[in-house]
């Protein structure tokens, strides 16, 4: 705003020094928007009640286009991280909840924020005080009676407030009739339950009003051969929670009845029933919606609706034939149905709220189910640029592990019952991905690294600047295996490395302030080999008795240690025959019969790396070997 003003620019010729000047210009900067205020939708709130926090600002009208994120703020600390709702929404106000408030509105693209002033919020406590006015001629048990009055008011006043004490969370009562019908004829049965999501249902006490008056104590309540003064607006309560939403039940002694059901949601599959007095005749129905029919007369006297939505909400009737004084007579009656949303529609968030190149970002996608449909299951899926990234699974997060500048872009998310064709998708949310301050570099301290060697890998800062100002945590990983926790060193070291310590590794920093995460890219390490396993050989083949025999071991040197110097040890059936030396052979003399047996040989480097080879059978032949007719060549045998 501070550039506003009168310009003007001059020429000047560098020849002869003339100058001349622009008329001026009055630029005029304007707000992209207006600082938020932030308000409170009730100027008393009280404990108990809920309480909606608002941020509200104005985008210029020349850039109507932008989408602004929202944060609040209570006593400068963070209590709604940056997202699309400019709304703070506390569902049961308590009296913790009191303090300054201040809420931040920021344009993503371009990282411009502004911030309210600060509002202080005071919830008010909702205990009552009673004063009692006691004359010395009051009776004693009249005293006790208006006493333990005024403790049960209080007690029910408290009990409106009570949350679930396992979740936090306002414990609901849910009115259900069985059967699911609005409307049953006089003389007929209906069960009445009191639904109640905690772990504390069988311990609570229920309390069942109509039109405001007790009728029952008990969590399902049955009305047996219903009279007219059944009929009325039924809700239930128990001690540790708030009363159920009135549940409306009509009891009728008219010809025709339409029966419909209660909680009606998206994607359900309703029936509507047309009854007449069970002691009469009937003949025909005919089914209306708004008026206007929707199934004509038939011997039908159901009307099947399937996959609800909110435009199959309206007032549905239906006239029905009726046999009664000898001929049929039409009678009619309604039912209004609204059709309640399955699910809201779903919101997007992102986390850490500025994703720089490098971060680990994780997307939320929230919804909030019908308080009628707690159990119902939802799936997720998740898009960028209208092209999906993850398909509809139970999980209702995105992760990028380390987000890069090719992942910016527009991001939504998407909800489905899947026993229901109800789908919602969410608004987009831009995500920007920012340059970072510094990258991560994994190194090792060699290119060729080899059996035995000693590995040291390090997590370079670049540019190393930052962190001579900021306090960093390490840690190291290979193949997505945590190999060593957070901590202040930068290195990982393997003393001996081996083949198995081959694999793809990377490293996460994270700042001692912030548990947001940046990780490297990953880095192929490759241990090599300094020798290969040896094969065992002998010379000649096949021995025979009195032969000079020879036993080679027999491996090859890496190109990168041909200078290493190695041992080697022979073994017969297990037992040594030749200790470590240079020497890569074992010979005897004249070989007999006895010298046949299991041979192998050991090849070292170091105490700490050996191996060895297979096992070879050598069987010394005497001089005449003949069975029956047939001479018998012996040959090697390799055991692994």
């Amino acid at each position: 705003m501070e550039d506003s003003g009168y310009y003007i620019c001059e020429v000047r010729r560098s020849s002869n020094g003339l100058t001349k000047k622009s008329k001026e210009i009055n630029v005029q900067i304007q707000e992209l928007f207006s600082h938020p205020e932030i308000v409170a939708n009730t100027d008393f709130p009280r404990e108990g009640i809920r309480v909606i926090l608002t941020c509200n600002t104005s985008i210029n009208t020349l850039r109507n286009d932008i989408e602004l994120q929202f944060a609040f703020y209570q006593n400068e600390k963070k209590v709604q991280k940056l997202n699309s709702s400019h709304q703070y929404i506390i569902p049961l106000a308590q009296l913790e909840d009191s303090g300054n408030y201040s809420c931040e509105a920021r344009n993503l693209y371009n990282g411009m924020k502004k911030r309210s002033a600060v509002v202080s919020v005071v919830i008010q406590g909702t205990s009552s005080t009673y004063l009692l006015i006691i004359c010395s001629e009051t009776p004693l048990l009249l005293i006790l009676a208006i006493l333990g009055f005024l403790y049960m008011f209080r007690q029910r006043r408290s009990s409106v407030n009570n949350q679930d004490p396992m979740t936090g969370a306002a414990a609901k009562p849910v009115v259900t009739f069985t059967p699911n019908v609005n409307k049953i004829f006089e003389g007929e049965n209906i069960v009445m339950t009191c639904n109640v999501e905690s772990i504390l249902q069988g311990d609570a006490a229920y309390y069942w009003y109509r039109d405001g008056e007790w009728v029952q104590t008990r969590r399902i309540a049955t009305i047996s051969s219903a009279e007219m003064r059944d009929g009325g607006e039924y809700h239930c309560w128990t001690k540790y929670t708030k009363g159920s939403d009135a549940l409306r039940l009509d009891v009728s002694n008219d010809w025709v009845i339409l029966q419909a059901p209660y909680y009606v949601h998206e994607g359900d599959n309703i029936t509507l029933r047309c009854r007449h007095l069970p002691q009469y005749d009937a003949g025909q129905t005919i089914f209306y919606k708004d008026n206007v029919v929707v199934q004509d007369w038939s011997y039908i006297d159901e009307f099947l609706i399937g996959n609800m939505d909110v435009q199959k909400t309206g007032k549905y009737a239906c006239t029905k034939q009726v046999l009664h004084y000898g001929m049929y007579h039409r009678h009619s009656d309604g039912a209004s149905i609204s059709v309640l949303e399955l699910f809201l529609k779903p919101e997007l968030t992102v986390t850490p709220d500025l994703v720089t190149d490098g971060d680990h970002m994780t997307l939320l996608c929230t919804t909030t189910l019908s308080w009628h449909r707690q159990r119902a299951e939802l799936q997720f899926a998740f898009h960028k640029d209208g092209e999906n990234v993850q398909t509809f699974s139970s999980s209702h997060q995105y992760e990028v592990q380390s987000a890069q500048l090719e992942d910016s872009g527009n991001y939504s998310c998407e909800v489905r019952a899947p026993t229901k064709s109800v789908k919602k998708r969410s608004r987009e949310l831009y995500i920007h991905i920012n340059e970072p301050l510094f990258y991560l570099l994994l190194k090792a301290n060699s290119s060729e690294l080899v059996e035995g060697d000693r590995m040291t890998l390090t997590c370079d800062i670049i540019p190393g600047s930052h962190r001579q100002t900021t306090e960093l945590q390490f840690a190291f990983y290979r193949g997505g295996r945590n190999l060593q926790r957070f901590g202040l060193s930068d290195q990982y070291g393997v003393q001996s490395a081996q083949l198995e310590d081959s694999g793809n590794y990377y490293c996460e920093v994270i700042t001692t302030v912030s548990s947001a995460k940046k990780r490297s890219k990953e880095v192929n390490i490759y241990i090599q080999e300094v020798f290969k396993k040896p094969n065992i050989t002998v010379i000649p083949y096949p021995v025979m008795e009195g032969d000079e025999m020879t036993l080679m071991c027999v491996t090859s040197l890496s190109p990168l240690r041909q200078g290493t110097k190695l041992q080697f040890a022979f073994y017969r059936d297990g037992w040594i025959v030749q200790e470590f030396n240079l020497y890569d052979q074992y010979g005897v003399r004249s070989a007999q019969l006895e010298d046949s047996g299991n041979y192998s040989c050991e090849v070292k480097a170091s105490s700490r790396l050996v191996k060895k080879s297979s096992v070879v059978f050598i069987q010394i032949k005497g001089q005449y070997s003949k069975v029956g007719n047939l001479w018998m060549l012996h040959s090697l045998t390799k055991f692994d």
